[in-house]
């Protein structure tokens, strides 16, 4: 409190234009405990007790009423800039402007601002079939917002079902924005999928493909956001990237490279080849049981988590918060005849490898 007003209290308190209890109350409103409490020891007893009670009990009553009135205005400025926002849409759609397309420009702001705040309001499926002649079958799919998975199945023809997600005014917009950024091409040879700029058109796709038990295929599957799932198949390759998601492969891989910014990877190893898996934040977890005769050499690190490797004629198990860094082999490795070369990595997380993983 400014020392000028604490003598202003008292100079009214000593000219009489205040009672003592008043002026105690306005030194301890201004932060003068002190002072307010040498005033208060001069009154007669239980007059200031009383006196505060009361001045509190009207201050509480008073903080309630304006935190009721404050709710309700916070409610009609709501009520009314929604009223606002549908009769600003309203005059712009029914206003005939001929500047330069203003108009349009102002209504489909209007219309981004009232009707298509959410990224994704309509939702529906397309579905595709065919027949593969080739092989390996090329298998290329690529969408910013959605999940992969392939399935094998014992039909001669595949099938693609996009699941998808698109924003608009209404479902006849949603509908163009997706034929604009969807480019898919499918045929004897193979599949390519393009879902272009997810976020910024607002639409995503989920990718279903089921395909023929026969063929071997070559795979290069991506996302932004979702997981990526091989259920089953034989591929000679696969290239795999997700941003935020997790990948889950039970299916026949020779060459396997997956890669997750966030998201945990889950391998079945059943074939020779080279692997390298990686993950930013999650655990690697590779099933060694469908190898056979295949030897296996491993080298994995995590930078906090523990490395349990267990092949056959090699185990370690370690484990910290500090950089963890395992490399060891079948004794046979450089002798066999099929051999799986095995890089793991990841930031934060554990890495399995063993018979069951």
């Amino acid at each position: 409190m400014l020392e000028e007003e604490r003598k202003m209290v008292l100079q009214m308190l000593a000219e009489g234009k205040i009672s003592a209890e008043q002026a105690a109350e306005l030194l301890r409103a201004l932060g003068d405990s002190a002072t307010s409490g040498e005033v208060a020891d001069d009154m007669p007893s239980g007059s200031v007790s009383d006196s505060v009670r009361e001045a509190v009990r009207r201050a509480r009553e008073a903080a309630r009423e304006a935190a009721h009135t404050a709710r309700e205005e916070a409610r009609r400025a709501r009520d009314g800039a929604r009223q606002a926002a549908r009769e600003a849409r309203r005059q712009v759609t029914g206003f005939d402007v001929d500047l330069g397309g203003i108009g349009a420009f102002v209504e489909g702001l209007v219309n981004r601002i009232t009707q298509d705040f959410s990224p994704f309001g309509y939702r529906w499926e397309e579905t595709y079939d065919g027949n593969f002649d080739a092989e390996p079958v090329q298998l290329d799919v690529n969408t910013n917002n959605g999940s992969i998975h392939l399935h094998s199945w014992t039909l001669s023809t595949y099938k693609i079902v996009l699941h998808v997600q698109a924003g608009g005014a209404d479902e006849a917009e949603a509908r163009r924005r997706a034929q604009e950024a969807i480019r898919l091409e499918h045929g004897a040879a193979g599949i390519t999928l393009r879902v272009n700029d997810g976020w910024a058109s607002r639409v995503g796709a989920a990718v279903e493909l089921y395909l023929p038990e026969g063929p071997e295929y070559r795979l290069k599957a991506v996302t932004g956001n979702g997981s990526i799932h091989l259920e089953s198949g034989r591929f000679a390759s696969a290239w795999l990237r997700t941003g935020n998601g997790s990948v889950h492969s039970s299916a026949t891989v020779g060459d396997l490279d997956a890669n997750t910014g966030n998201g945990s990877i889950h391998a079945a190893a059943r074939s020779s080849g080279q692997w390298n898996l990686a993950t930013g934040a999650g655990s690697v977890h590779v099933d060694s049981s469908g190898l056979g005769d295949t030897a296996v050499e491993v080298n994995a690190s995590t930078a906090a988590g523990r490395v349990q490797v267990d092949i056959p004629g090699a185990s370690t198990n370690q484990g910290g918060l500090g950089h963890v860094a395992v490399r060891l082999s079948s004794p046979n490795f450089e002798q066999a005849a099929s051999r799986l070369t095995l890089r793991a990595r990841t930031g934060l997380g554990s890495i399995t490898v063993r018979n069951g993983a």
